[in-house]
């Protein structure tokens, strides 16, 4: 009876053979002291029946020695009952074989309190199944050591539920080595909390597989340090999607390696914005492929400071397209340096704006090769302002073509220095519109050679005013053409002094037209010596 069990002493208890012991009604071993269970030898223990293991109070589980819990079967320890289970004491927990640990189920695994799962040896943990590692609590988890952490397997890992994960605190987190890291699937990477995202080291963001960065969420993207950004590689970084690029934040943006900066794909370039876009360091700027710099929009290029513009190499300024250019604003455009402008081709230069022409620095138009010179529009150079117009070389002027010159306003061209003037071609000064040479300043006559002189046409010869008539040397006028000379106004020939009068010739004397001669001054006619009377 009960009662006849309870009075057994311990000695009799350990002398109970283990067939009489497996014999014992249950009610029977149920009322035993945990005196009486801690004399139970370990074969004892093996001898109990299932009904007896079940049976069995909480005060008497607890009160097992370890050596009685190593003695217990597999079988013994799968028919433990929750309270069997949640009796163990840490030690005893401990104490548990892996093989038997394994026997326990998901029911009385879940049934242990955080203590006791604490209390797992490294082994035990490494036992435990996929279904045991799924059945735990979230708080179960939590309470893993990083000695356990480290532990679980690869196997174990993947089989980690989204509950399991995002239980991990993040001192777990940071334990967790990284091929048990790369196990996570797409979904359990997912469920991670930003704060979790955020403990990952470097080392982990760094074997993190592409396929896990790639579909980490814009949220997590964001919770990722300057220093786990640096640690991503120029593989993870190409391999991420759009919706990742485009939630970085700007200081997350200046902390990516140049390397990395160049592994963005044309593609994940584009969505960037254009706080990103300027958030960019020079250095990261100045490493953007051409083909990089080819794909960015034109609202993207607007958007880049002139500390960016100034960092471009020069194959990065021949990359960029008309459209491109067309778009820069006059602040970026105007600190371009002169290798940059150098670095032009003719149809980049042949597609500026006017607003670009017209934010040209002195600097920037001095570097401007003829070659490129010559393909601007006559609207982009009627842009130029005439501060701009005194600065050109006497090369460049020469090198522009009769439809460049025919182009420029009268503002212009009365801007030209003298040198500038010398520098006109024969060509380029037959060109000039009448409204031109009437803008000429009476330095800017004085200063054409005979040549020049000698190319004028009657048409521009016509429209000759006095002042600049007065202004002609002696060798220019006796360069003009008889012809030329004869189309010169009255008053214009009238303007001339008595020593430009000497320096007129016998044919153009002969050439004069009669209003010519009648207009002529008394002191004119004076200076006239024989064989040059005007008769």
């Amino acid at each position: 009876s009960t009662a006849n069990a309870y009075a057994l002493t311990t000695a009799q208890i350990a002398a109970l053979e283990t067939r009489d012991l497996a014999a014992m009604a249950t009610a029977s071993v149920a009322v035993l002291a945990t005196t009486q269970v801690v004399a139970f030898g370990t074969t004892q223990i093996q001898a109990l029946t299932t009904d007896q293991i079940v049976g069995l109070r909480s005060s008497q589980v607890a009160a097992l020695s370890t050596d009685q819990i190593v003695a217990l079967s597999s079988t013994q320890v799968l028919n433990f009952s929750t309270a069997n289970a949640y009796a163990l004491t840490t030690t005893q927990v401990a104490a548990l074989e892996t093989t038997d640990l394994l026997a326990l189920s998901t029911l009385n695994l879940q049934a242990l309190s955080t203590n006791q799962v604490l209390a797992f040896t490294t082994d035990q943990i490494v036992a435990l199944s996929t279904a045991q590692i799924v059945a735990m609590r979230a708080v179960q988890t939590a309470a893993l050591s990083t000695n356990q952490i480290v532990a679980l397997s690869t196997r174990q890992m993947a089989a980690l539920s989204t509950a399991n994960t995002t239980a991990f605190t993040t001192a777990q987190i940071a334990a967790l080595e990284t091929g048990d890291l790369d196990t996570l699937s797409t979904v359990n990477l997912q469920a991670l909390l930003t704060t979790q995202i955020a403990a990952l080291t470097t080392v982990q963001i760094d074997a993190l597989l592409t396929s896990q960065t790639v579909n980490l969420l814009t949220t997590q993207v964001v919770a990722l340090s300057s220093a786990q950004i640096v640690a991503l590689t120029s593989t993870q970084t190409l391999n991420l999607n759009s919706a990742e690029v485009s939630a970085l934040l700007t200081t997350q943006l200046v902390a990516m390696e140049t390397d990395d900066v160049v592994a963005l794909s044309t593609s994940n370039l584009l969505v960037l914005s254009t706080l990103q876009v300027l958030a960019l360091s020079t250095n990261q700027a100045q490493a953007l492929t051409t083909v990089q710099v080819i794909n960015l929009s034109t609202t993207q290029i607007a958007a880049l400071a002139t500390r960016q513009i100034t960092s471009l190499a020069t194959s990065q300024v021949q990359a960029l397209g008309t459209a491109q250019l067309m778009g820069m604003r006059t602040a970026q455009f105007a600190s371009l340096d002169s290798w940059q402008i150098i670095a032009l081709s003719s149809a980049q230069v042949a597609a500026l704006g006017t607003s670009n022409v017209a934010a040209l620095t002195t600097a920037q138009l001095v570097a401007l090769e003829t070659a490129d010179l010559v393909v601007l529009s006559t609207v982009n150079l009627q842009a130029l302002a005439t501060s701009q117009i005194v600065v050109l070389l006497t090369e460049q002027i020469a090198a522009l073509t009769t439809l460049q010159v025919v182009g420029f306003s009268t503002f212009e061209v009365a801007a030209l220095s003298t040198a500038q003037v010398v520098a006109l071609s024969t060509t380029q000064v037959q060109a000039l519109r009448t409204e031109q040479v009437i803008a000429l300043q009476t330095l800017q006559i004085a200063a054409l050679t005979s040549d020049q002189v000698v190319a004028w046409t009657t048409a521009q010869a016509q429209v000759v005013g006095t002042a600049q008539a007065a202004a002609l040397t002696s060798t220019q006028i006796a360069a003009l053409e008889t012809r030329d000379l004869a189309s010169m106004l009255t008053s214009s020939v009238a303007a001339l002094s008595t020593t430009q009068v000497v320096a007129i010739t016998t044919a153009q004397v002969q050439s004069l037209t009669t209003l010519q001669v009648v207009g002529l001054r008394t002191s004119q006619v004076a200076a006239f010596t024989p064989p040059r009377w005007p008769i």
